[in-house]
């Protein structure tokens, strides 16, 4: 009789123990005496500044594409859809708070992507109309411009594919036990991507012919 009252209790009580385990997992996640503040994976302060490093990189291409377009627009004569087109991309990043809070925010995120791929794309359209003009052409600050944008274009690349690992890292941290059980507590989302489809192997310095600048300022 007594053994099977043991018996009827440790299966009746065994839901219960789990629940009380559950319950001691989650409350193992919050710091003692920072009760509700959600843990981040490992590699959260990572992720931060490789985001950051993007953001840097991009800063100062911005402001080599300033000092490309001030000496292109005294110089082109047919020059203004293209520096209208630069003018605009310009506007749209700067449109967007570029912190490394982007990675909370995937749509923003993607708009300051979107904005950076058509500035990149209008550079490239102002590189080439500066072809048909002699007086860039020899301009020896306008070339080494030039330049500078296509090895910053290579550092870009290499710092968003950093980015990307580390966001991929994150985002598969949050699918396992116990940053799952946070993640739904305080719905955290994964963190976007850049998405890149023309990315040119990171390491490898572009040989600068101006006639293929197009390509090679492609980020």
């Amino acid at each position: 009789m007594t053994a099977a009252l043991i018996s009827t209790f440790n299966v009746t009580t065994r839901p219960f123990a789990k629940t009380v385990c559950f319950i001691a997992a989650v409350f193992a996640l919050l710091p003692a005496g920072g009760c509700g503040t959600y843990i981040a994976p490992a590699n959260d302060a990572e992720l931060k500044a490789s985001l950051t490093d993007v953001l840097d990189l991009y800063s100062q291409r911005l402001r080599l594409v300033t000092q490309l377009t001030a000496i292109a627009k005294d110089n082109l004569k047919h020059g203004t859809s293209v520096l209208a087109a630069v003018a605009s991309a310009r506007a749209q990043i700067a449109a967007v708070n570029a912190t490394p809070a982007l990675a909370n925010d995937p749509i923003a995120f993607e708009r300051f992507d979107v904005a950076q791929r058509q500035l990149t794309e209008a550079v490239s359209a102002l590189t080439v109309e500066a072809e048909s003009e002699p007086r860039l052409n020899t301009d020896a600050t306008f070339r080494a411009l030039q330049g500078n944008l296509a090895v910053w274009a290579t550092r870009i690349g290499s710092a968003r594919t950093r980015y990307d690992e580390a966001a991929q890292i994150y985002n598969a941290t949050l699918h396992t036990f116990p940053h799952n059980i946070a993640a739904k507590l305080y719905a955290e989302r994964e963190k976007p991507l850049f998405t890149v489809s023309d990315r040119r192997p990171s390491g490898t310095l572009p040989h600068i012919d101006f006639r293929e600048l197009r390509g090679a300022l492609r980020v």
